[in-house]
């Protein structure tokens, strides 16, 4: 969990790498669900609370009823609400069983594409955008060694870096 994006969002990467064992993916995005709710003091909604104590309670028998998955689904579309913008909760494209929160290049790219989202590329030598002194909003950034970062900013200044 990211402190520099002000306790919003999850942290990009792993959370559960190299299973697809329905038990060990509900334990792992459990805890995580848990921890992220803590993190940033969002109040957990009655149908996670029950889901989350349904979940501490069940033992190796209850998950072969086949029931498991759908805990598993269940999860990850919890999981996705902490995603940092343009960003998903899910398998690593590549790695069927790396699961994690992770950058969407066609998300990033269709909000370019949208003008949803502000550029400032020093790779190609220079800025592609200055940022106006009254823009509010997100700003994609790709440092000259191709490093992409996401920053926050208010009335033309940086805020906060998301990731």
């Amino acid at each position: 969990m990211s402190k520099t994006a002000k306790g919003r969002y999850a942290n990009i990467g792993s959370v559960s790498y190299g299973t697809l064992k329905d038990e060990e993916l509900v334990d792992a995005f459990a805890s995580e669900l848990a921890a992220l709710y803590k993190y940033t003091g969002t109040k957990v909604p009655p149908h996670v609370k029950e889901m989350l104590a349904t979940i501490s309670q069940l033992d190796e028998i209850d998950y072969e009823d086949g029931d498991a998955g759908d805990l598993v689904g269940e999860l990850m579309q919890e999981l996705e609400h902490f995603a940092p913008p343009f960003c998903y909760f899910g398998s690593l494209e590549g790695d069927g069983a790396d699961f994690g929160f992770w950058i969407s290049p066609d998300a990033i790219r269709d909000a370019i594409h949208d003008g949803d989202l502000l550029v400032q590329d020093d790779s190609r030598g220079g800025r592609q955008d200055d940022i106006e002194v009254d823009y509010t909003g997100l700003v994609y950034h790709v440092s000259d060694h191709g490093n992409e970062s996401l920053h926050q900013y208010t009335r033309g200044q940086y805020s906060y870096t998301i990731w």
